[in-house]
């Protein structure tokens, strides 16, 4: 069956997903949630029905964690990538300095931390 997309709203996926694998239905893989903050929780529990779930838009760096999410794959690559484009991109230009302005979820606080972490040992600021 396909369920509803309820985008970026976790309790909804979560409520979707459950929903989908009590049908009595056989389910072998769920694609989806698009939203990081609806994939983690989702993901989390699809491992408990054996189901590998892909989503074509995820990128937390969160979810690249194996033990956590053992039956995550996604078509897109982790934000963690963009960090070493960033770095990379100061180094050819040049640059010495960076502005970052970031939201205060968990996907891009990790983000932002690890770039903090990459600049400061590139000697970057």
């Amino acid at each position: 069956g396909v369920a509803d997309r309820p985008t970026c709203r976790p309790g909804a996926s979560v409520r979707n997903f459950i929903d989908q694998v009590t049908t009595g239905e056989t389910n072998i893989m769920i694609i989806g949630p698009d939203c990081s903050v609806s994939t983690e929780p989702v993901a989390e529990i699809a491992s408990n029905w054996n189901l590998v779930q892909v989503s074509p838009a995820s990128s937390s760096p969160r979810l690249s964690n194996d033990v956590t999410f053992p039956m995550f794959v996604r078509t897109v690559s982790s934000d963690a990538e963009v960090v070493v484009g960033i770095v990379n991109a100061m180094k050819m230009f040049h640059w010495t300095r960076i502005a970052l302005i970031t939201q205060s979820e968990n996907i891009f606080t990790f983000i932002s931390t690890d770039l903090k972490q990459e600049l400061v040992a590139a000697n970057l600021q």
